[in-house]
């Protein structure tokens, strides 16, 4: 699988070859994962959020289920601030368009999770959003831990 290469530091990505298949290690989980489009990004982004933003690992669930009108769903990425959830990510495959449909998914999730910054990526592409209420600003970046 041919997978493009990200604007995130690869310094954590771990990939290993069995049985025909590629794995990609979960950093913060620390298992292997069969490496897919979605879980290359994810695992890039995570390194940005660990290398460039100074997030602990210990504040960062991974596929986490959360309840959405009454079905079971998973988001991505929850990152914890003061044991409230601060920023929600969902991560999408490279070749996946960043569409309004796309950030309506993470916005579906907020509605349970009620973090107030919200981001979608597809490794490529990155929108931050500020939720306020009813309300949306969109932001240039990801706040850094130290910007709390």
């Amino acid at each position: 699988m041919k997978l493009p290469e990200l604007p995130y530091s690869s310094k954590l990505i771990e990939l290993k070859d069995e049985k025909d298949k590629t794995y990609i290690k979960d950093i913060i989980r620390k298992k292997w994962l069969l490496l897919t489009p979605e879980e290359w990004v994810r695992q890039h982004f995570i390194t940005y959020l660990l290398l460039d933003l100074s997030y602990p690992a210990s504040s960062i669930a991974i596929e986490k289920k959360v309840e959405i009108n009454g079905m079971p769903k998973r988001f991505d990425v929850l990152i914890y601030h003061k044991g409230s959830p601060a920023i929600l990510v969902e991560c999408k495959a490279p070749d996946v368009n960043l569409t309004i449909d796309v950030f309506h998914q993470a916005c579906r999730y907020n509605t349970v999770l009620k973090a107030p910054i919200a981001v979608l990526t597809n490794g490529l592409q990155t929108i931050t959003a500020h939720v306020i209420g009813d309300s949306i600003q969109f932001a240039k970046e990801v706040p850094k831990k130290e910007d709390w």
